[in-house]
């Protein structure tokens, strides 16, 4: 072992020795509070002394009278941006007149939520099994999906739906003719 390790292993062993025998019993004595020998007082009150010789003598340090934080910071029921210590600030440029008179925005078609698992060609029909989540949906020409979307068509390689709430079609691409 190096003396560097020895002499650390020896420490532990001396805190061990005095956290295990050392005295435990609880003091019984009060501290009690002292004089300063520095008094402070505040600039703006008068003081007791007198004579110049003894505040050299006492070493007498003056303090200024607190000041109300309203006085730093501004008043606390103060709502202005300038009072505010963590107010709001909007760096993007005021809108124009013309891009606020803009018509609102037309509703477009949400994206397909189904997904695509197979087809069946059977008796001359199309069934086409898609999924949306949990849910598993055995479709033919003309069915209605959910109250939300009508099968227009099956004619692979593409399946169309109709959005019903906008009427639009969509397509989904459910693979070649086997």
């Amino acid at each position: 072992m190096k003396f560097r390790q020895l002499l650390l292993t020896a420490i532990v062993f001396a805190a061990a020795w005095l956290a295990f025998f050392a005295d435990k019993s609880p003091q019984s004595s009060v501290v009690e509070a002292t004089e300063r020998k520095n008094k402070f007082v505040p600039a703006n009150t008068k003081s007791s002394i007198s004579s110049k010789k003894q505040e050299a003598d006492l070493d007498v340090l003056s303090l200024t009278a607190l000041q109300p934080r309203s006085s730093f910071i501004g008043n606390s029921n103060s709502t202005t941006a300038h009072n505010t210590l963590f107010s709001q600030k909007n760096w993007s440029p005021p809108l124009s007149t013309s891009i606020q008179s803009l018509p609102t925005e037309v509703p477009v078609v949400p994206s397909l939520p189904f997904t695509y698992i197979g087809k069946k060609f059977e008796s001359g029909i199309w069934e086409v099994y898609l999924s949306e989540g949990d849910q598993a949906f055995v479709i033919r020409e003309k069915d209605t999906i959910d109250e939300r979307y009508r099968v227009e068509k099956i004619s692979p390689p593409t399946l169309y739906l109709t959005y019903l709430p906008l009427k639009q079609t969509q397509t989904l691409s459910i693979g070649v003719f086997d």
